[in-house]
């Protein structure tokens, strides 16, 4: 299927917003859990440099209840052979 054919993802139970540096404690746990610990002070820290940055996306993924349940971070890209797109680098 072409991608201006697929349906968009819709959750009722998850919704995708932009990272804010509110959401450090939460990404430092989610990091922690997958063995690269960090202070939240230096998440935070992280996140408003990366949300500084003109080619870098952060975002969060929240539960129902507003807990931060993961979260992703792309960047844009120019390559030679591929020309111009968004790789996700976390």
């Amino acid at each position: 299927m072409s991608p201006a054919k697929r349906a968009p993802c819709r959750s009722p139970s998850i919704r995708v917003r932009r990272m804010t540096a509110a959401d450090a404690a939460a990404a430092a746990d989610l990091s922690g859990q997958l063995g690269y610990a960090c202070a939240p002070a230096e998440m935070r820290a992280r996140i408003r440099g990366l949300r500084k940055a003109a080619h870098t996306v952060l975002l969060a993924a929240e539960s129902v209840g507003g807990a931060v349940i993961g979260w992703a971070q792309a960047e844009e890209r120019h390559l030679l052979e591929t020309g111009r797109f968004a790789e996700l680098t976390g």
